[in-house]
């Protein structure tokens, strides 16, 4: 996704460039995808547990202080600077739309989700062997750290649970059931294209058809991919496709570029 082979498109990638064309950053959206990654957070844990990954830093800040800072380098690269560098919007006054950006943003805060557990258990390690020494306390300690996950693994179950989501898997095999050999299927969507993806270039069926997301067809990236993935398809329009590729060159890098409409395709 997004080639990220050269440094530019690396760049470009962790920072979501493609959705962020002409969009720029506020206060008070920062502040409110701030907001949102704080509920996020929540989400995972009840707060009550966050309290042990608080009491981890201040042992930490306290015994290790080498890695108090290294950790506090790490939670702010992947919380604050991630937020800041998604830049998605929960401020359009649509929940719908609002919900839809926060769950796309959500994958690039496992990177913090995975140190805050570590934290977790730092802390309830902490507390135990610093001030639960004893066998009795011990006795009641160990049993309630082994119920924890388990008690949020029960209420969580049903909400993660994808075992009867087969949305992708009908709607791969049933549109590829219907198209001739050889189709051009356009679909405009994530949902869509992505199916077909992984079932054409992972378990190679119908690798017949070329299925073309024309939303991305506004990314040189994506057009190289289908070189890749459809060469003999491709290859009918070699000079327009290089001309293509020319023209969204600037379009790409925010300079000024050629808009075309409609009208301009319609013949005299």
């Amino acid at each position: 996704w997004g080639n990220p082979e050269t440094p530019t498109n690396f760049l470009r990638v962790i920072m979501r460039h493609q959705y962020q064309l002409g969009d720029t950053q506020t206060m008070k959206k920062l502040l409110a995808q701030l907001s949102a990654y704080g509920y996020m957070i929540i989400e995972q844990w009840w707060p009550g547990i966050l309290v042990f990954a608080i009491i981890a830093l201040w042992a930490l800040f306290r015994l290790k202080r080498n890695v108090f800072y290294l950790t506090l380098v790490f939670l702010f690269f992947t919380g604050p600077l991630t937020t800041y560098l998604t830049n998605f919007d929960v401020t359009t006054g649509n929940p719908v739309v609002n919900a839809e950006n926060k769950a796309l943003v959500s994958v690039f805060y496992i990177p913090s989700y995975l140190l805050i557990s570590v934290l977790i258990g730092m802390g309830l390690y902490y507390i135990i062997f610093r001030f639960l020494t004893q066998k009795k306390f011990l006795q009641v300690a160990v049993p309630v750290i082994l119920v924890l996950p388990l008690t949020l693994s029960y209420f969580n179950y049903k909400k993660l649970d994808m075992s009867r989501y087969l949305f992708a898997e009908d709607y791969v095999n049933n549109l590829f059931s219907i198209v001739p050999e050889n189709a051009v299927v356009f679909v405009n969507w994530d949902p869509f294209i992505f199916p077909c993806n992984y079932y054409q270039y992972v378990e190679s069926k119908r690798t017949d058809v070329t299925v073309v997301d024309q939303e991305l067809l506004r990314r040189s990236w994506y057009i190289r991919s289908l070189r890749i993935h459809h060469s003999e398809f491709m290859s009918r329009a070699e000079k327009e496709v290089n001309e293509f590729l020319e023209a969204v060159r600037p379009f790409e890098n925010k300079e000024k570029f050629a808009r075309i409409y409609p009208a301009d395709f319609v013949s005299e």
